[in-house]
This record gives C-alpha cells, structure tokens and sequence, in this order.
C-alpha cells in the first residue's frame, strides 16, 4: 500500500502549484470585479489598470511557489535526477493548461461564447489589448515558475545528506570509547 500511496502524492504534489495558483488567480480576479464593479475584468486580470493586474498577478505567483514549498515540501520531489527535468516541464505545463481552462471557462461564463469567437464580440482594439493581457500573464506565469522550479533544485542540491549509515554509528562508538578510555587512564595514574 505504501508503494503506491507515495507515487499518488508525489504526482498530486506536481500539479499543485497549478491548482493553487489558479485558486489565487481567481481570487484576485474578483477581487478586482469586486472593486471596479465590471465583470469583464475578470479575464483582464481583475482590474481596470493592466500594470495592477499584473503586479497582483506577480504576487500571487510568487506566493503560489512559497505555499507549494513550504507548507507542500514541493522540492522533495527533486530526489534524482530525472526529477529535475521532468517535474518543471510537467508543473509548468500543467500551470499554463489550467490558466488557459480558467480564462476560457470565465469567458465562457461572462460572455456565453467561446474566445475564439471573440471576433463577434469585441472591436479590435479591445481584442488585441485582451489578448496581449492574457499573453502577458501566462509568459509571466511560465517565467516564474521555470526560475522557481530551478531555485528549488539548488536549493535541495545544496542540502547536506543526512548519514544514516551503520559505518558512521560504529565510528562514532569508537571515538566514544577512546574518549571513555582516555578518562580512566588518566584517573588512574592520578591514584
């Protein structure tokens, strides 16, 4: 049982920081139509200043990767080698898919139509600044969670490994009882 629950919460644990961020990506999305009162902000970012939406999208990114490090242990995931390529490229993809279904599902929602028929709906200024927005934060997206993916393979390469090897536990003993030894011969020259 123990065989496949680990593999089961090392593969949930690769399409976390996409859950995550896609919870704090609508979180601040309505945040934004809470405040500015128009919901088709929803899939510009929330609010009505692009330079805003981004820096909310920026933030949450960042705190995405911090809540999946910290609390989640996500670099345990980096224990071979063959991690360190095959997770970024999987988190970062499974990221970009579910931004995409976000962003698609909430266009859905508002406007009843799919984005590609957004030609019907917008003039083409408005178009392209949606479409330009919506570039904006998914290379955003990807960027930072390339940089993050790597920061924390440094960070678990760095780590020293623990040694739980029995070689060291007999070292240890030797020097124990040198030292214990050490103690009553000089005691017992002092008598």
């Amino acid at each position: 049982m123990q065989k496949f629950i680990k593999p089961l919460l090392n593969i949930i644990k690769v399409f976390l920081p996409a859950v995550v961020l896609s919870v704090l990506v609508m979180a601040y999305n309505l945040l934004g139509v809470f405040i500015e009162e128009e919901p088709l902000l929803m899939i510009r970012g929330g609010f009505d200043n692009s330079y805003v939406s981004i820096s909310f999208f920026v933030i949450s990114n960042l705190l995405t990767w911090f809540i999946v490090a910290y609390i989640f242990k996500y670099s345990k995931l980096f224990n071979r080698r063959f991690n360190y390529i095959l997770v970024p490229i999987i988190s970062t993809a499974s990221i970009i898919f579910f931004l995409v279904t976000y962003y698609v599902i909430a266009f859905y929602y508002l406007t009843g139509l799919f984005i590609f028929e957004v030609d019907f709906l917008f003039s083409k200024e408005l178009e392209k600044s949606l479409a330009t927005s919506i570039l904006i934060l998914l290379n955003s997206a990807i960027f930072i969670s390339l940089f993050a993916n790597l920061i924390l393979i440094l960070i678990e390469r760095k780590k020293p490994a623990l040694k739980n090897d029995p070689g060291t536990k007999k070292e240890e003993k030797n020097n124990n009882e040198s030292e214990s030894s050490g103690g009553t011969f000089e005691d017992s020259i002092s008598i």
